[in-house]
């Protein structure tokens, strides 16, 4: 899915809902998930004149899911509710096979930014 629509990067709200939808569809005892977007440009010369101009808006998601001590992390780009969802079951699926982390301390309280 592309970040961009008709006013630009997705909105706080629909940011909101889809990262909620994230939190509600996860199956492990804590899950943290971060959204970043961002834009990028690039212009390259060519005697003195500009042959190419590139500009490009993209986001993704972070998933980190814990399942007791266990801890798997997956992430994506497709930014679609779907995508999202997926890259959720991943990071759980990933917690599952991996070993317990007897250092890990678990994630942090809800950050308001």
């Amino acid at each position: 899915m592309r970040v961009s629509d008709s006013n630009g990067l997705l909105g706080e709200r629909r940011v909101e809902a889809r990262l909620k939808q994230a939190l509600a569809c996860s199956e492990a005892d804590e899950t943290e998930v971060v959204f970043s977007a961002g834009s990028e440009a690039l212009t390259r010369f060519a005697h003195n004149t500009i042959h190419q101009n590139v500009a490009e808006r993209d986001a993704s998601v972070e998933v980190r899911a814990a399942l007791g001590r266990r801890v798997g992390r997956a992430a994506t780009n497709d930014i679609s509710p779907w995508g999202i969802e997926c890259a959720v079951r991943r990071a759980c699926e990933i917690a599952r096979h991996l070993p317990e982390n007897p250092d890990w301390p678990g994630l942090p309280g809800p950050q308001l930014v």
